[in-house]
């Protein structure tokens, strides 16, 4: 069998892979073994990582069919040569171009799915993250009356007390970047060097943690409750986040916490009723103004109260969209950063 080296066309494939994680574990392990072994394969990595950071300053597209044509042209224009005795080395020169421009043509192709891969894997991150915040917040219900974490006390900002979380119950702040945002790896390190400061700005972890994500403390079903706990929150002081309860006009919203299901379930008697109730209850999804921002793949990840994550398109109807909707970006749209 052949030694696979760093620099083969399989190697560097894999790397690719390695990188976008699409490899198998056992796949992925092997990998691992190669790196900490040579650092031929630790330099091929990082290429493969600088060949991937270039990507994303391009644009998606496809190859145009003028460059198509001017390839199939070359190609005729070859044989046309080779039939009339052109000379071997012109010949040669112009199997080169040829040969160049289809490999143009190939990794113009290729863009698109790789740009699909790398989104998919920011997807499942933030999927990834949106399920170990809700585990999370099960650890706080458990020892705080089985209430979920309080809504942040600054205006405008729709994220829970991170600092209240934090490090007893969350200790990796940089999950709080939603990976989907064009500046998340320059939030991250703002993060990392916000909580390494001996004094946090709490204000400003929060702020970055609500440009990713929108939490909500106290459970809606569609964009008319969404829009009224919006204008009641904005009648509240900070202080008053934290009570049971709160109204708005004709609405009761109770804080969210174990047990609150049962408002939203007609068959008590029903045993899997409770289930049903939490799985319909949004907690946690990607910060819907940043969602209508994009241009395109307006999908975003919501978290639901009984830990579940679900990928949702958004949309301007809120049947089977909410809270992905209009109203609901709208509403919690923020005043500031």
């Amino acid at each position: 069998m052949t030694k696979l080296t760093p620099d083969s066309p399989e190697a560097r494939e894999m790397l690719r892979r390695y990188l976008l994680d699409t490899l198998s574990p056992a796949a992925r392990n092997r990998v691992d073994e190669r790196l900490a072994a040579t650092p031929e394969w630790r330099n091929a990595l990082e290429i493969e990582r600088r060949a991937l950071e270039a990507l994303d300053q391009l644009d998606e597209g496809a190859p145009s069919k003028d460059l198509a044509a001017a390839v199939m042209a070359r190609v005729r224009e070859e044989e046309a040569e080779r039939a009339a005795g052109a000379p071997p080395v012109r010949a040669l020169v112009l199997r080169i171009a040829v040969f160049a421009a289809i490999t143009v043509i190939i990794g113009a192709l290729l863009v698109p799915i790789m740009f699909h891969a790398r989104e998919e894997k920011r997807i499942a991150t933030a999927a990834g993250n949106l399920k170990q915040l809700g585990v999370v917040f099960r650890m706080y219900a458990n020892e705080n009356k089985e209430f979920f974490p309080p809504l942040a006390p600054y205006e405008d900002v729709w994220m829970f007390d991170v600092q209240e979380l934090y490090p007893k119950y969350l200790t990796d702040l940089t999950i709080l970047v939603n990976p989907r945002l064009p500046n998340a790896e320059e939030l991250r390190r703002e993060l990392e060097t916000l909580v390494a400061e001996e004094s946090i700005d709490w204000e400003r972890v929060t702020r970055i943690a609500a440009q990713s994500y929108t939490y909500m403390p106290w459970p809606v079903q569609n964009d008319e409750e969404a829009v009224a706990v919006a204008e009641a929150r904005r009648k509240l002081d900070p202080s008053e986040y934290r009570e049971p309860r709160i109204e708005e006009g004709e609405h009761t919203f109770r804080r969210i916490r174990e047990g609150i299901e049962r408002f939203f379930i007609t068959d008590i008697n029903n045993p899997a009723a409770t289930n049903i109730g939490q799985s319909t209850i949004p907690v946690l999804f990607e910060n819907v103004h940043e969602v209508r921002k994009r241009e395109k793949r307006r999908d975003a990840v919501v978290l639901y109260m009984d830990g579940h994550v679900e990928r949702k398109q958004y949309g301007d109807s809120p049947e089977g969209q909410f809270p992905l909707t209009e109203a609901v970006a709208d509403a919690f749209a923020p005043q500031r950063d």
